[in-house]
């Protein structure tokens, strides 16, 4: 029946979010290289550290070591690390809730079971375009971080510093959800929006509706 995804479909899926999922490993694992390198950390003392930290702690600690030493950060990194940030939603989602199919085979990641109100609702489309846009940007980012690190002396690394200098060099590709399946909220921009942009908005809202009414109201 058409519409109906195939054993091929969730073969293809299972594996893009493999490479996503490893791809975003080892951008944990350089986010710990870069942030011991530029902390000039002992091995003993920055695994003691790392063991309470997670991707987005670690980027806040880089951030704030640079804002620190008054070195601002390159444009490229400042980018990679924002985005990693980015992705690391992303991959908390798929992780926690999970991405099953509907009976058309479109994937979504939803809070609506968990979420205690409007504000925490958490909701995307996941393709296997999208996962590989994101494995995509991964690699980038790794890039991006071994490039922003000292370069060793010794020769063996330097094609590895060579390649990551250019590949750092490359744009991102993905850049928001897509629109979720019908019977979903849609995201949009809103749904980034902050629960104090989104409760005064509605206020601003209900005022609008007020003041018309009190117009309509007048005029009678």
């Amino acid at each position: 029946m058409a519409g109906i995804p195939t054993h091929n479909d969730h073969n293809e899926y299972h594996q893009a979010l493999g490479g996503f999922i490893e791809m975003y490993a080892a951008a944990e694992r350089m986010t710990y290289i870069l942030l011991v390198t530029m902390a000039q950390l002992d091995a003993p003392i920055a695994r003691g550290i790392w063991t309470s930290l997670r991707v987005r702690e670690g980027v806040a600690i880089i951030r704030r070591l640079h804002e620190t030493r008054n070195i601002p950060l390159s444009e490229n990194l400042d980018e990679a690390l924002g985005h990693l940030i980015t992705i690391n939603g992303i991959r908390d989602g798929l992780l926690h809730y999970g991405a099953p199919p509907d009976n058309k085979g479109r994937r979504a990641v939803s809070t609506e079971m968990y979420a205690r109100s409007e504000e925490s609702l958490i909701e995307f489309r996941v393709s296997v375009p999208m996962l590989n846009a994101l494995t995509h940007d991964l690699d980038i980012i790794i890039n991006r971080m071994l490039a922003g690190t000292a370069r060793p002396k010794d020769k063996a690394s330097q094609p590895w510093y060579d390649r990551a200098e250019l590949r750092a060099r490359d744009p991102f590709l993905y850049t928001q959800p897509s629109p979720a399946p019908k019977g979903r909220k849609t995201p949009s921009s809103a749904q980034s929006r902050t629960p104090r942009q989104k409760s005064s908005e509605r206020t601003a809202l209900r005022k609008k509706a007020a003041a018309e009414e009190l117009k309509k109201r007048a005029k009678k």
